[in-house]
């Protein structure tokens, strides 16, 4: 479980983005400790959005199922 809500994230990913705070001043902000925390919440939205704030294993774990799963039907459907 991430120590962190999504919406939480989202809200200071925002502050941070829209607004043009730093990193270090976002983190102060909103009492996060890191600002590399706030640094690689920032880099995960821009590349994945909303996906990219979720916690960032559950996301490749169901990637990797899903290609499985994926490659399993299409096996099936192939040599049916």
């Amino acid at each position: 479980m991430s120590k962190y809500s999504n919406e939480f994230k989202l809200k200071v990913i925002k502050y941070c983005i829209e607004e043009f705070h730093g990193y270090g001043n976002t983190a102060k902000y909103f009492n996060i400790p890191s600002s590399e925390t706030v640094r690689r919440w920032c880099e995960h939205y821009e590349a994945h959005g909303i996906e990219g704030i979720s916690k960032y294993k559950n996301n490749v774990n169901v990637n990797k199922k899903m290609y499985k799963i994926l490659n399993l039907v299409m096996y099936n459907f192939v040599h049916c």
